[in-house]
Order: C-alpha cells, then structure tokens, then sequence
C-alpha cells in the first residue's frame, strides 16, 4: 500500500485538516503584523469584556508666589474622561471549495490567508490614522488646555522642502505644548515619503535628517520617525460621505465598511505628526482566524476578524499638516 504524507493531519492520524487551522491562523497574523503600522503607535487597552473602556484625563497645575502670612487657597485641578467604544466586529471572509482546491495546480490557501491579513491590516491603519487627523482638529476636553492643530503652507503637497519645513513646524509646536518628540511619529503616504528622500537637505546629516538616499529611506526627521503608509492607506481624501466615498476608488473601502466616526474631508491633508498617546484602541478580541465545514453546501468558510474601536485622547499631541 502506497503511504501518503498528509501534512493536515495531527500525527499522521485522524482529521486530514487537523492542523490546517493553525497553519492559516499563523499566516493571517504574520500578514497583519507585516502590514500594520498603527498597533503599536496607539494607547491600547483591551478588555475581556463589555463594549468600552475608560480613558482618564487631567488637567495642569499651577505655581504661583505666596505672601507670608497669607491664606493659601490652592487652585482647580480639572479631570475628565473619555470612553471609546468597539467598533462591530471587522471580518474578512471567502468560500472555497475542496473539489475546486483539489484540481488547481497550486494552493489556494497561501494567498487567501495572507489577502485577509493584509485587508485587516489596512482597515485598523486607516481608521487609527483618521482618527489622529480628527484630533489634530479636535478641541481639548480639559479646559485651558490646547486642542489639536494644523499647519497650512501652500505647495506643502507638492514640494518636498515645504513639507520638511512644515514638519519642524509641527515639532516646534508639539515642544511648545509641552507633547516633545519621544514616542511622535511622523506619518506621510509613499509619494510624499519617496518625495522627502530625494530632498537631499532631509536626509543630510548636517542638517539633522538621518536616511539613505541609496537606500530610499528616511529614519529620522527633526527628531522624530517618520512612517510611510503604503497602499491607499493614509487619509488624503474626502470621506465625509457616502458619494465621496464611492468616488474615492480606494480598493476594499465601501459607505458600508466605512463608519461615521472616521469620516472626513481629508483631501488636503499630507502630513500627520501625533504622539502614540493622541489616540486610544479598544480591543474586545484580538485578530483571529476559523475554518468551517458547511456541510449541506459542501464548502469552506474562511473568517479572520477582530473587534476594536478607536477614539480621540488628547488632541494636543497631533498636527495636521494640509495644503493651504
């Protein structure tokens, strides 16, 4: 009798997609964390159930000049909260069928899994980097202290030096504000990214830039990371409603899929500078994969997923920077 190796199986025994699951669950995490840039550049707490957790906000203190003698009456403190809520379960899901897998010359699961990682790592990137450009347009919920902001310079899409000078902008006011540079973030679509590397005075050591003109890569601008967001990801469109968002042609982006608190006109801006702390995540449930036998149809389903929320913290810790 011929032996046949069938590597679903568990120990060469039993259910022959014993272990089919854990190979594909394996492959959308690994496509997700390829792809993701914005899970670890969010405050994110995760909670093990409910729909919502609880961000604490306070306010600044005050030193002022005491008279000898005098009552000291203390000042306000203020304190506030905010709480975010999970967005509906986000899924990513296809049929396949056993006879149609079996007469292809490939496999089809490598592909198909590693297709569902990167549409999920696409739609948590988007919704976080909205999210930050809505901060940076936000007014602060403590009271006497700053809100968001934005840094308007004509040509500042279409220049690459504007744009740098725009970026020290940003960093200037986020200094200002008492945000600093440790943890900030520097986010631009590729066209942007690839413009700011063939600017030669960004990547020039002497003037405190750090890349590669070689390489095509820029570490560092005025002392903070910069991001490429690759794929139709960045929010550089107007999303403010359902006929804008048809007419954006952004692949996998939908008025269905797309939720009322990440709309926008974004079609001016081209630069997010935030701070991690700018935005909170909410997690209910951590990316996961299924594979189920539908029995009566005789097919698969294939479901990645997870259930998260984004939402504005502090709004001082973002910049827009948008054309004039």
């Amino acid at each position: 009798m011929t032996t046949v190796i069938r590597t679903g199986q568990d120990n060469s025994a039993g259910d022959v997609r014993a272990n089919v699951k854990d190979i594909a669950q394996a492959e959308v995490m690994t496509r997700f964390e390829t792809k993701n840039i914005m899970s670890t550049r969010t405050r994110k707490e995760t909670i093990t159930g409910g729909e919502s957790a609880s961000f604490p906000h306070t306010g600044a203190s005050e030193a002022e000049y005491h008279t000898i003698g005098a009552e000291i009456e203390g000042s306000t403190f203020n304190a506030s909260e905010t709480k975010i809520m999970v967005d509906d379960e986000l899924i990513a899901s296809h049929y396949t069928s056993r006879v149609d897998e079996k007469m292809l010359s490939y496999s089809i699961r490598g592909p198909l899994t590693e297709a569902m990682g990167d549409a999920l790592a696409k739609a948590y990137d988007r919704t976080a980097l909205a999210t930050g450009v809505l901060a940076a347009r936000s007014a602060n919920k403590i009271v006497g202290l700053p809100g968001g902001s934005q840094v308007e310079l004509a040509g500042v899409s279409t220049d690459p030096k504007i744009l740098a000078k725009a970026i020290y902008k940003a960093a200037e006011i986020l200094e200002n504000k008492g945000v600093g540079r440790s943890d900030v973030c520097v986010f631009v679509d590729a066209g942007q990214y690839f413009a700011l590397v063939q600017n030669l005075d960004a990547i020039n050591k002497d003037f405190g830039g750090m890349g590669s003109y070689a390489d095509g890569t820029i570490v560092r601008i005025a002392g903070m990371e910069l991001v490429m967001v690759a794929g139709n990801v960045f929010p550089n469109k107007d999303l403010s409603t359902d006929a804008a968002i048809t007419a954006a042609l952004i692949p996998g982006v939908k008025p269905a899929n797309y939720l009322a608190k990440y709309r926008g006109d974004f079609s001016k801006t081209v630069a997010l500078v935030m701070h991690k702390y700018c935005i909170g995540t909410v997690q209910l449930f951590d990316l996961n994969y299924s594979l189920d036998w539908i029995a009566d149809k005789r097919i698969d389903l294939h479901v990645a997923a997870y259930v998260i929320g984004h939402g504005v913290l502090r709004p001082e810790c973002a910049v827009e920077i948008c054309e004039e």
